[in-house]
């Protein structure tokens, strides 16, 4: 064939690389399309393992948190108020009584003057006795002699006190304010005695009382 090199054409032949086949467009087409399912796919397990693992760490945290531990528990409860022991007042003038008992946080109930053989103004005895623990809300009442007074009106007259007494005093303290006094037991000095140290009693009524 005249132009044609039969030699170029055989080294063109051996030395050149032979050259892929074409790809279709359909196949380019499907391939495409699978790549691309196949990166939703993973990208959807992705985010779905994700949530479910940050949903979880999220409540393990909460669970763990020891400010929500904090919030849940319940406030620890109030201590319970100390209680206080009555001093001995009794033999005390009544201010002196009155300033011991304000020193150690004892509160105050009333002040009963009553009759007595005692020097007026002292203090017969406290209610609570001394050394009684008292509770909260507790308060303590002082008997404070009013001396061998106690006339209320020309008929009636207050009960002394007689408790610490021996009978003959007491005996000398009642009939000093129209009263009598009569033993129920013992042989010491008196104990308790009704009606009660205060009361207003007719006068020549007759006073109990028991003695130790």
């Amino acid at each position: 064939m005249p132009g044609h090199d039969p030699y170029r054409q055989d080294a063109a032949g051996a030395g050149a690389r032979p050259e892929p086949p074409e790809m279709s467009g359909r196949a380019m087409l499907l391939l495409g399309g699978g790549t691309s399912l196949g990166v939703v796919a993973v990208l959807g397990l992705t985010l779905l393992v994700g949530g479910a693992g940050g949903a979880g760490g999220a409540r393990e945290d909460a669970a763990a948190s020891p400010v929500s531990r904090s919030r849940a528990e319940p406030p620890p409860n109030a201590a319970p108020a100390a209680r206080v022991v009555v001093p001995q007042v009794a033999g005390l003038p009544s201010m002196t009584a009155v300033s011991r008992l304000t020193e150690r946080r004892v509160p105050l109930g009333s002040v009963i003057r009553v009759p007595s053989s005692r020097p007026a103004g002292l203090v017969l005895r406290s209610y609570p006795e001394a050394g009684a623990a008292l509770g909260a809300g507790g308060q303590v009442s002082l008997y404070v002699s009013a001396g061998l007074g106690g006339t209320v009106t020309g008929g009636r007259v207050v009960v002394p006190y007689f408790i610490g007494l021996t009978v003959p005093q007491a005996r000398g303290a009642a009939a000093g304010l129209g009263l009598r006094v009569a033993v129920l037991s013992g042989t010491a000095t008196v104990a308790a005695q009704d009606p009660a140290p205060g009361t207003v009693a007719r006068r020549g009524a007759t006073v109990t009382v028991r003695l130790r």
